[in-house]
């Protein structure tokens, strides 16, 4: 009888210490942080959706998305508004992004969306103004949609949006002389055959019947290469007169609109411009 009143008497206690035992860890877990996953990790928001400033030799700097495609902007929007639609949109598919990073020179402030009206998307706008991809660029590196039409552009920290059309050369075609170098409002750029690279043989009467070509941060057509542009300062007036594969560009005084190309031939010594010109 002793013996079954001890045995009892451990079992009691044991149990008793088990259920001490579980309520301490239960109290415990219950103390303890919770495990959560937190949507919109900062490592993978950089790495999936961080904007990259990528360098092109053709066209320079430019923004690209998280997996390096080139990012364009259309000369015919506005500020706030698509005007890209039906086969417009699909040549040129819009932007979307979420929580994405900037390049190192840019303000994430001049980033935002506008939600377009023709499909409710959100697109992804620089300065306002809407952000596209190009259906014809197929890998990281490509800017084949820079310059197409002289409406559709590369984004870089530079980018104005008032003076980068301003500053965009055009290819131009004429059904006598072929296809020939411009400037943005479609005026014709032509050289001399008596300058020599990097000098202006070209003053006096002859620079007001042929006044130099300048511009600043231009962009270039496609088939040209930009660091075949360049500058040099004028010898008579110091002024800076642009280059193409060294030799100053200019104007011709009776050429008094768009599509003018009188000048061509002129003397023997004044030609046009062109992606094949050999000087």
């Amino acid at each position: 009888m002793k013996k079954w009143a001890f045995l009892i008497t451990v079992f009691s206690v044991f149990i008793v210490l088990a259920a001490c035992n579980s309520q301490k860890e239960e109290g415990t877990k219950k103390n303890e942080p919770k495990s959560e996953t937190v949507s919109g990790d900062t490592g993978s928001k950089t790495e999936n959706n961080g904007l990259q400033l990528l360098d092109n030799v053709n066209v320079g700097k430019y923004l690209a998305d998280s997996k390096g495609m080139a990012l364009y902007w259309f000369t015919k929007d506005q500020t706030g508004k698509s005007n890209c639609s039906g086969q417009c949109l699909e040549n040129w598919p819009a932007f979307s992004a979420k929580d994405f990073v900037v390049p190192e020179g840019f303000n994430k402030s001049d980033f935002g969306t506008i939600k377009r009206e023709d499909n409710g998307v959100e697109q992804v706008t620089y300065k306002g103004f809407p952000l596209y991809y190009w259906v014809k660029d197929k890998a990281k590196g490509d800017v084949t949609g820079q310059g197409v039409g002289n409406v559709w552009f590369i984004v870089n920290s530079q980018t104005t949006f008032e003076t980068a059309v301003s500053n965009q050369l055009q290819l131009l075609e004429s059904a006598n002389i072929g296809k020939y170098l411009a400037d943005s409002k479609g005026m014709t750029l032509y050289y001399f055959t008596k300058d020599q690279p990097g000098k202006s043989n070209c003053s006096g009467q002859c620079l007001i019947n042929w006044p130099a070509f300048s511009a600043k941060d231009f962009a270039v057509p496609a088939g040209f290469n930009k660091s075949d542009f360049g500058t040099i300062v004028r010898e008579d007036n110091g002024a800076e007169q642009v280059t193409y594969k060294g030799f100053p560009l200019y104007y011709w005084i009776k050429d008094k609109a768009k599509g003018d190309v009188t000048g061509q031939g002129v003397g023997n010594v004044w030609y046009i411009v062109n992606t094949e010109t050999k000087f």
